[in-house]
């Protein structure tokens, strides 16, 4: 059985992602949970808190590919490899948060504490990016005159222009096939500047 909180997360990705952020209200989310608001409250201060919540356990579950791939070692052109592997899937397995990812980003171009939430991310894997660029270069992968701050910037631009592509047009691509195709020329134009 569902506990309260993962009831008023699962009706919260549903309302948001079908009516929107503004158009939902916390009693919608109790209602449409079957939970009361004083386990609402007990969860979550504001309706804006489990709007970021969403967010927080959608990028988690990405994350934990890039995480699994970094574990599993290798050199940094076979760890960005697996990275775009083990983050294909997840694209579609999260194909339903995708609305409520764009809502996310009109939050936060709204200039709402949304916004924060939503630059740590991209600080996440500007950072990720740029660390194992950094080992490639230590290691003899890619070459000392590597510009670390335009790859690993293309690296995380071109994720999550897949990631986006593949929300906006579902059918009209393997949109898992041309991430790992995608990621592979990236890390080619890398090795080969040496």
């Amino acid at each position: 059985m569902k506990k309260s909180r993962d009831k008023l997360i699962d009706s919260a990705i549903e309302l948001f992602g079908s009516k929107g952020y503004e158009a939902t209200s916390v009693h919608e989310i109790c209602k449409n949970a079957g939970v009361s608001k004083g386990a609402f409250y007990h969860y979550f201060e504001t309706k804006q808190r489990i709007f970021i919540v969403v967010l927080e356990n959608w990028l988690e579950f990405i994350k934990e590919g890039v995480a699994a791939a970094i574990a599993a070692g290798g050199t940094v052109p076979d760890i960005l490899r697996r990275m775009a592997i083990e983050t294909a899937p997840k694209i579609e397995e999260t194909r339903a948060a995708f609305p409520i990812l764009e809502e996310f980003w009109r939050q936060g171009n709204l200039g709402t504490e949304i916004g924060s939430s939503i630059d740590d991310p991209y600080l996440y894997y500007r950072d990720t990016f740029k660390k194992l660029l950094e080992q490639g270069v230590e290691e003899g992968s890619f070459p000392k005159s590597l510009d670390l701050k335009v790859y690993s910037r293309l690296l995380r631009t071109a994720t999550l222009g897949y990631i986006i592509s593949a929300w906006i047009s579902p059918e009209q691509d393997d949109w898992s096939e041309l991430l790992i195709k995608g990621i592979e020329i990236v890390i080619q134009s890398m090795e080969e500047q040496k």
